[in-house]
């Protein structure tokens, strides 16, 4: 009964490599790349880059995942850009899990969409070559960009940076998350709304958001002075925005790596 059990687990184990190592069949078309690497950035997209061009893989664009999402903004304006170039796929390479996934546009908005197709374990782009030789599809594109485009910046709104941190003695402050161990009568949890009107006009003076990724990515973005315009170095924000004028006073610490520890830091300075 044992032998045959281990029998249907390597059975099974074998068709799901096969299902998942099956390439799309759009893999010629316009890709943008999301990694996630943890030293050697620049050195390894490049190699990366030399790779994937080889293989007939047209990358148009390259994003550090943890840049995707740093604000619900530049979440949205990726997918519009996405659009506009016409990039249809993307491609997410994870170094130290180890995994290759062929992904549609809409994962920028849902990283937990599934993939069309995946690879993982050990030497993942020989496998891909393996694969695309197995599949035998003509190459499609034959110029491409000599080097990789890192997208470094995502366009947003004009605001009005403050400058300093304003009082907040006798002003009400809302957050859209709840948070354990907030005891604070100046900070109301409230819904997520598109427009802050909605805040202003129940007596909501400011509302917090957090912003989190490269320094590089929310400087270039957000012009958020004290980042280095250079650093791949990640980093959690919070944004205090006001909700009449929209204006936004951002605030960071050098130890806090949470939300919670980031906020009770702010509310704890006067």
């Amino acid at each position: 009964m044992k032998t045959k059990q281990t029998l249907l687990v390597i059975i099974f184990f074998l068709n799901s490599q096969h299902l998942f190592s099956k390439l799309p069949n759009n893999v010629s078309q316009k890709y943008l790349l999301v990694y996630s690497i943890n030293e050697q950035q620049e050195k390894k997209i490049k190699e990366i880059h030399k790779t994937l061009t080889s293989l007939g893989i047209d990358v148009v664009n390259y994003i550090n995942r943890i840049n995707i999402s740093t604000s619900k903004e530049t979440q949205n304006n990726l997918f519009v850009y996405l659009n506009e170039r016409e990039i249809n796929n993307v491609l997410v390479y994870l170094e130290e899990a180890k995994t290759l996934g062929f992904y549609e546009p809409n994962y920028i908005l849902d990283q937990e969409s599934e993939a069309v197709s995946f690879f993982a374990g050990d030497s993942l782009f020989y496998n891909l070559r393996e694969s695309l030789l197995e599949k035998n599809k003509p190459q499609e594109t034959f110029i491409y960009s000599p080097t990789p485009e890192i997208i470094n910046k995502i366009k947003t709104k004009p605001f009005t940076k403050i400058l300093f941190k304003p009082k907040l003695e006798d002003q009400k402050i809302g957050t859209t998350k709840e948070f354990l161990n907030l005891e604070s009568d100046k900070v109301v949890l409230v819904e997520p709304k598109e427009d802050y009107r909605f805040y202003y006009a129940n007596g909501i003076n400011y509302i917090i958001n957090f912003y989190r990724g490269t320094e590089e990515f929310m400087f270039n973005s957000f012009g958020v002075d004290g980042l280095s315009s250079t650093s791949n170095k990640e980093k959690l924000i919070l944004v205090l925005e006001n909700t009449a004028s929209r204006n936004k006073f951002f605030y960071f610490t050098e130890g806090d790596e949470t939300q919670e520890q980031l906020l009770l830091s702010f509310l704890s300075e006067q």
